[in-house]
C-alpha cells in the first residue's frame, strides 16, 4: 500500500478546517443561546438594561449607552449579526456596563429575584455539555 503524502497532508488540512469551523459554529451557537436568555430575562423598567447587552470579542465592552429595548428584539437580533463574525477559538464576552447591572445580578429587581446571568450560564451548562 502506497501513501500519497502529498493527499495525505491536504487530507489533514482539510480534516483541521472542518474541526476549527465545527468550534466555530458550536461557539457562536451557545453565545447566541445565552445572550437570548439574558436579554429575555432582563427586568424592564425603561428597556435601557435590555438594550445594553453588548457582545465582543477578546475584551469585555465597558461602556454604556443610552439605548432602549424594552422588548429586547432589536439587541438579540444586533447582537446576533456581531456573532456571525466569531472565529474558531475566539473568546467572546457578552456585557452589560450599566451602572447597575451588579445590583440586577445580586438580585435588586422584583423581575429577577435570583439575577440574569448565573442561573443563565448555570441552565446554558446543563443543557450543551
Amino acid at each position: 500500500m502506497t501513501i500519497n503524502l502529498k493527499d495525505f497532508s491536504a487530507q489533514l488540512d482539510a480534516f483541521e478546517a472542518s474541526v476549527k469551523e465545527a468550534h466555530a459554529e458550536q461557539l457562536r451557537r451557545v453565545s447566541l443561546d445565552l445572550l437570548t436568555r439574558l436579554v429575555e430575562r432582563s427586568p424592564v423598567k425603561s428597556g435601557r438594561f435590555k438594550g445594553n447587552w453588548m457582545v465582543s470579542s477578546s475584551r469585555p465592552a465597558l461602556v454604556a449607552s443610552d439605548r432602549v429595548d424594552p422588548d429586547g428584539r432589536a439587541t438579540i437580533a444586533r447582537r446576533a449579526a456581531a456573532l456571525r463574525n466569531v472565529k474558531p477559538f475566539d473568546t467572546v464576552c457578552i456585557t452589560n456596563a450599566t451602572p447597575y447591572a451588579a445590583e440586577v445580578e445580586e438580585g435588586s429587581s422584583t423581575q429577577a429575584p435570583a439575577g440574569i446571568v448565573q442561573t443563565a450560564v448555570a441552565d446554558i451548562l446543563g443543557e450543551h455539555r
